[in-house]
Parts: C-alpha cells; sequence; structure tokens
C-alpha cells in the first residue's frame, strides 16, 4: 500500500473526497478492512509502526482514522507514543487527560472510559490524546508490560458499546527502534502495518524494525510505503 508525493503535512479533511490524496487513503482503510477479521463484527484494534520517526509524526494514523470515519466505519486514535505528543495539537485539542492516565488508573479504583475521550469535527472519529503524566521511558515500559492488556479490553468495549459491529482502534506508537513500546502495543493488536518513508527508511532499519517486533511475536500485516 502506498501513498503518493502529497502535502504531506495536511489533515485529510482538507481535501476532496475524490481527490488523488483521499483516495489513497480510502484505498488503504479499504484493504485494512478487507485483512480483518469482519466476520466477528467487533472492534478491530491496529498499530502503525515506523521504524525510526517519521517525517510528520502521527500524521498517516491521523489521515487513516479521518479516512475510516469518513467512510462509515467508526474509528478510536489513540496518541500511544508516550514519550512526544504529536496528535492532539492536529485536532485543536490542548492537554488533557489520555492515554498515559488510563494506563495509571488501573493502579487505583476503576473509572469511567468515557473521561478520557474526545471527540473531533467527525461523529464517527474519537480521540484519546497522549495524557497529562509526564513519564520516564521506565515508568511507560512498566505501565505498558502491566496494564496494556487492560487498556485495550476496555477501549474495544467502549467502542463496542458505542458502535455495534466493525470498528478500529488505531494507535500511533514511538519509533519501533528506539525501544520495546510499540513492539508492546503491537504484540497486544490485531494487525500492525510497518510504515516506510521513501528516501528516508533505510533496508537495515526495516530489517530491524521487523526483527523488534518478532521478539513479541507479532506479525506485520502489511506495509504502508510514505512517499514523501
Amino acid at each position: 500500500m502506498a501513498l503518493q508525493k502529497q502535502e504531506q503535512a495536511s489533515l485529510l479533511s482538507d481535501y476532496n473526497t475524490n481527490s488523488t490524496y483521499s483516495l489513497a487513503y480510502t484505498e488503504i482503510i479499504a484493504n485494512i478492512r478487507f485483512s480483518l477479521d469482519t466476520a466477528q463484527k467487533q472492534p478491530q484494534a491496529i498499530v502503525l509502526a515506523s521504524p525510526m520517526s517519521e517525517h510528520e509524526p502521527g500524521l498517516t494514523a491521523t489521515n487513516l482514522a479521518i479516512a475510516a470515519a469518513q467512510n462509515g466505519l467508526p474509528a478510536l486514535l489513540v496518541d500511544a507514543n508516550l514519550q512526544t505528543p504529536h496528535i492532539q495539537q492536529r485536532f485543536g485539542i490542548g492537554q488533557t487527560s489520555g492515554f498515559s492516565d488510563l494506563l495509571a488508573s488501573f493502579n487505583k479504583e476503576s473509572q469511567q472510559i468515557e473521561q478520557y475521550m474526545r471527540p473531533t469535527f467527525l461523529p464517527e472519529l474519537s480521540l484519546l490524546s497522549l495524557g497529562t503524566l509526564s513519564l520516564s521511558s521506565q515508568e511507560t515500559s512498566r505501565l505498558l508490560m502491566r496494564h496494556l492488556d487492560e487498556a485495550i479490553q476496555a477501549l474495544k468495549a467502549y467502542m463496542a458499546a458505542r458502535y455495534p459491529g466493525l470498528s478500529l482502534l488505531i494507535l500511533h506508537g514511538a519509533p519501533v527502534l528506539t525501544g520495546l513500546n510499540t513492539s508492546l502495543l503491537a504484540a497486544h493488536a490485531d494487525q500492525t502495518y510497518l510504515l516506510i518513508t521513501k528516501g528516508q527508511t533505510t533496508r537495515t532499519q526495516a530489517r530491524n524494525a521487523l526483527r523488534h517486533l518478532e521478539r513479541t511475536h507479532t506479525t506485520v500485516a502489511g506495509t504502508i510505503l510514505l512517499d514523501v
């Protein structure tokens, strides 16, 4: 799956739905939808993993979530890069409770998942931003190892209650080669897609990223080529 060179810093919602840029994302969402176990008619979690930092971090995940919502597939976009926020600013949202707070909440009393969700300009697209907690790399890994499965199951239950049938959790993680966090995300997701940036991602980086993911028994469902 490939995205041709475009104004890659732009949100999909800035384009006509019949534009080449929009149609490229629509095709990718269609391919992802086809590859999922749609017979289950329940929320599915996918992880977008880049070997190293993307040209525009979080933009591909954001636009895929927009494309899903525009094409009748409800989506929850999760900023799971717990070191650096990238996504909430694209929606004009300031710092607010989000994914890091949700993970930490499992150490306390059970909390309502709705308090962490933020609506967007599309009715079928919600955002779970990075959150308010400032975490060290070790604290991030500890929370993910302890509570990631609980968090993803809680998010799936939230989406299932709102949208009976198939819906998507789209998780944007940190670059794979900077640590284990995205590999942990991938281990608990239904599918993982590797983001390859033309002219930036080397073959060695792509191979090493695949090895990192394989350590958590992750099978990469496909690659998305970004031509920037």
